[in-house]
């Protein structure tokens, strides 16, 4: 499970990675619309924008806007429904 907070306008993501470079990795985008926040996976392919998951690899999520502030909290499918050996893997973890 991950938790993370940022100002409530706007947006707060990170990413996992296997090495120290920004790059073919695991995004987490939680983009907030003043009324509610919307928490997608999304993966990185080289230097590019994120690009949104076309499967469902997130198992729970939870926010909540109050005094300014926007906490999240999700958690990763261990497993990807589609396996791919660039993507960051919690089993190993």
């Amino acid at each position: 499970q991950f938790e993370l907070s940022g100002p409530a306008v706007g947006y707060v993501s990170f990413a996992l990675s296997t090495d120290k470079w920004m790059g073919n990795d695991d995004v987490y985008l939680c983009i907030s619309d003043t009324q509610s926040v919307n928490i997608t996976a999304a993966y990185v392919e080289g230097r590019t924008h994120p690009v949104t998951a076309s499967e469902n690899v997130l198992r729970e999520t939870a926010w909540r806007l109050a005094d300014g502030v926007m906490p999240v909290q999700l958690s990763q499918k261990h497993t990807h429904p589609t396996p791919r050996q660039d993507r960051f893997n919690l089993d190993e973890m």
